[in-house]
């Protein structure tokens, strides 16, 4: 039996040899490095505690992309260079001949190219390190961060970075049998893991109704690599620096392991392992047919037969291009079995997951299990909104989540533009977390008598509107202006009226309707509540509405004197112009512009022109912007004496008699 120790056999001849040829690679990045790094902070010396914090900063992450071409760059040319002997017939065989083992062999080769590959970072930090001063961020209170531990800590991450990915490019050189094909590898291999994680949760998210992408899962993919870590600037922990080292043993080990079964005939092949051939072909026949079916999807309205078409098409073209790498010939046609068994995997791949083998789609904690439930608006924050445990809205969410299972297949076929975002979190009694993300169409949403429970209960408004929470004697000031019109607004100051505006605010939302809450009617007025300077409230901001159905609010505000102030009146409209939705007023879509022309123009069959003050009225009392009909309503512009205009759109069954008339008289 062979000892350890044979397997780690250093041989100073193959070393000293290893240096002496290619000791340009880690004298061009020193200079590299110093030149486009630490030569222009040197530069700026004597201002760097003004100029130099983003360049201390970005050089000590990593984020300088001098340094990230470094660690990309090198250890791929250093592996290239060293093991090219591989890829020869000649070569391999005369150094194979030599007295020496493989094993010795290729333990002397990796330490000679980690050695040249981290002389430039330690060169470089010891420059560093010999020039730090105190160089201080913006952060309360500012730190120092250019010390002797961010320094090193540098050193040694970036160290490790170098490590892990010359065992990437040793492990691509090994299986190879061509520099080209080396290189191309060995930089794919630096994104792989993560691009493994970003196909699947595209195929996972796509074809299991609910899914719901974390953004801790994005997190996590993009920590695989410590390359796509550095482009996404996610700060590594220790976890995944111990991956990394882990990932860098296992990759030397395997890279030595198939080092001594390779045959030496096999310089100049594609692939110099036969059973990896297989997994060359349908892998690259994956990424193509995922990269098609994915561009054929976003550039085809969406719809999933265009997905299946790209994935058909992208998936024989990269099946036969793999195919004629591998050959080394154009001449493939003939041999498609291959392709036929893929077709099979795949087929099984994307059934397995539409199908929900597992049950994951139709999972649904039992109501004894739940202990509480919390809902997310918007699925891309990461908010954590209060739990939600009485029984009538368990009860009533359960419900609701039953109703999105049984009617799976029309939701994710609906023809619907607009949706609603909705993450239901279950937290369960044994301590786990069960949650699911949907976008609803408007209209299961809206007329769903669950969801409505539980938007109407007073245990939801007051977790799901921050106003609950807000003491009004920790604020400055709340201002109030028009919706549509900025210059008309008020501020209040007085403790004691910014207790009673928020009481009488509250009682308003608690006792707002479903349909209120989900309406298209503009509101009187916008609020911004403004805190109190402290070190708890730095950047801290809520916004609100009064909305026309908030009687409590509106008549306090009537009461003390407010409300004309904040309220638009006809006075302020000059005129009101209404025509039917057509695609060509598309260019007229736009919330708010000023207009040119302050003249009131001539009505036609296709345009009515409102100047008539009872009418405004009418219009602005109740004027609604439903985004989601307007091909089914009326465009209406209301021009103010100041030049502005604000459009909306009215659905046909909401828009005044008046107007209605208007457009029946003219039809030609």
């Amino acid at each position: 039996m062979k000892s350890t120790a044979s397997y780690f056999k250093f041989n100073k001849n193959v070393f000293a040899e290893n240096i002496k040829r290619f000791w340009a690679i880690p004298v061009l990045y020193t200079l590299f490095i110093f030149l486009s790094c630490i030569f222009p902070i040197m530069m700026s010396y004597d201002k760097i505690d003004k100029l130099g914090y983003y360049r201390i900063s970005y050089l000590l992450t990593n984020q300088n992309p001098f340094t990230f071409i470094f660690l990309t760059t090198a250890p791929l040319a250093a592996a290239v260079i060293i093991f090219r002997y591989l890829q020869a017939n000649n070569s391999t065989a005369a150094l194979h001949a030599m007295p020496f083992t493989r094993q010795e062999l290729f333990f002397t080769h990796c330490i000679s190219g980690i050695l040249l590959t981290i002389i430039p970072i330690i060169v470089n930090g010891l420059i560093l390190l010999a020039i730090k001063t105190p160089v201080y961020n913006n952060a309360i209170p500012p730190e120092n961060i250019f010390t002797t531990s961010a320094v090193m800590d540098w050193i040694w991450l970036s160290i490790l970075i170098i490590i892990l990915n010359f065992s990437v490019a040793v492990f691509a050189g090994i299986i190879s049998g061509t520099s080209i094909l080396h290189s191309i590898l060995g930089f794919g291999f630096l994104f792989l893991l993560p691009a493994i994680g970003v196909v699947l949760t595209f195929y996972i998210e796509k074809f299991l109704f609910g899914f719901y992408l974390h953004w801790g899962i994005n997190q996590f993919i993009e920590k695989l690599s410590p390359v796509v870590a550095i482009l996404s600037s996610t700060e590594l922990s220790s976890g995944f620096i111990i991956f990394y080292i882990m990932l860098t043993v296992f990759l030397f080990a395997a890279s030595c392991a198939l080092y001594l079964r390779r045959k030496l005939e096999r310089a100049t092949d594609t692939i110099a392992f036969n059973f990896l051939k297989p997994l060359f072909k349908y892998g690259i026949s994956f990424c193509g047919m995922t990269v098609l079916g994915i561009y054929l999807l976003e550039t085809g309205q969406n719809k999933i037969t265009h997905m299946y078409i790209g994935f058909f098409i992208g998936s024989i073209i990269s099946y036969l291009i793999a195919e004629m790498i591998l050959q080394k010939s154009i001449w493939v046609f003939k041999n498609l079995k291959g392709y036929l068994i893929y077709l099979i995997i795949a087929a099984i791949f994307i059934v397995c997951i539409q199908t929900d083998i597992l049950g994951y789609e139709r999972r649904l904690p039992e109501i004894e299990n739940i202990s509480g439930i919390s809902y997310n608006r918007y699925a891309y924050l990461e908010e954590k909104p209060a739990l939600l445990v009485s029984p009538e809205i368990i009860e009533a969410t359960h419900a609701f989540h039953k109703s999105i299972i049984d009617n799976r297949k029309w939701l994710e076929n609906h023809t619907e533009d607009y949706s609603y975002n909705i993450l239901l979190n279950y937290k369960l009694k044994n301590g786990k977390l069960l949650t699911r993300h949907y976008q609803l169409p408007y209209a299961f949403f809206e007329n769903n008598p669950y969801i409505k429970t539980v938007y109407e209960s007073h245990e939801y408004k007051k977790a799901a509107n921050e106003l609950f929470d807000v003491d009004p004697y920790n604020l400055a000031f709340i201002s109030m202006q028009a919706y549509f019109l900025s210059e008309k607004n008020i501020r209040l100051i007085d403790s004691v009226e910014i207790s009673e505006f928020i009481e009488v605010l509250k009682k308003d939302i608690l006792n707002e309707s479903f349909g209120e809450m989900l309406g298209y009617r503009k509101p009187l007025a916008s609020i911004d509540f403004m805190w109190k300077p402290s070190e708890e409230s730095h950047d801290k901001y809520l916004s609100a509405s009064v909305k026309k159905s908030y009687l409590n609010t509106i008549n306090w505000l009537r009461a003390k004197g407010y409300l004309d102030a904040i309220t638009v009146s006809p006075e302020d409209v000059q005129y009101i112009s209404v025509e039917k939705y057509h695609n060509e007023v598309s260019a007229k879509e736009v919330q708010t512009f000023v207009r040119e022309s302050h003249t009131v123009p001539e009505a036609t069959p296709d345009i009515m022109v409102i100047t008539d003050r009872f009418q405004i009225a009418a219009l602005l009392e109740n004027f609604e912007d439903n985004y989601r009909q307007r091909k089914n309503g009326y465009l209406v512009s209301i021009s103010f004496y100041n030049g502005h205009i604000y459009s909306g759109y009215y659905n046909k069954d909401k828009i005044p008699e008046f107007i209605c008339k208007y457009f029946e008289n003219n039809k030609l």
